[in-house]
This record gives C-alpha cells, structure tokens and sequence, in this order.
C-alpha cells in the first residue's frame, strides 16, 4: 500500500513577519500578535500575516493545535480603529474617473 505524502513545504511557512510571532514547537503552532504599542490591536497587515500563519497552520500536518496570544498587558484590543478611520478616508478620496466628464 502506498503511505501518503503531504504537499506541505516547510519552507514556504510564513517568515519576517512585523506584526506577529509565529513558532512552532512539537505538534503545536504559537501565534503572538506583537503590537503591543496599541494593546495589539489588529490592522490590515496584522490580518494578512494571522492570514498567513493561520494557513501554514492547516497545511502542516505535524501541528495538532495553535495557541494566540498576545504580547504586553492584553490579549487584543480588537480593530485598530485609527488605522481603519484612516483607511477609510484614503477611499473617500478616491475619484471614480468614470463619473467624470470631459470639458466641451
């Protein structure tokens, strides 16, 4: 019978990340969200490497669990709510040029 081969490539596993710390040690993934400048509240760029670190995760067979936490005197503070405010505001300043009409 033929044994199974996992398609997981350890070195695609997420590295230099700036928002997160991400290990593994054994059978069991620690993710640490490392922000805590902002009690770890979570942007866009945090989201993609939890993203990232969360699929490694699920591709790697020889993790059975991951543990989050976070780095300072709290877990999460939840949304960065400046970061999005400001986010936000990029969008607003865009101009749909399709709405605009040539001077005649």
């Amino acid at each position: 019978m033929a044994r199974y081969q996992s398609p997981y490539d350890p070195s695609k596993s997420p590295k230099n990340l700036e928002h997160v710390i991400y290990e593994k040690k054994g059978h069991v993934a620690y993710v640490t969200i490392n922000r805590p400048e902002v009690k770890n509240a979570l942007h866009s760029f945090a989201y993609a490497e939890l993203r990232a670190c969360w699929r490694d995760i699920g591709l790697d067979p020889d993790i059975c669990c991951g543990i989050v936490t976070g780095t300072g005197s709290a877990f999460s503070a939840g949304r960065d709510v400046p970061d999005a405010q400001q986010a936000g505001a990029a969008r607003r300043l865009m101009v749909d040029l399709s709405t605009i009409r040539p001077l005649r």
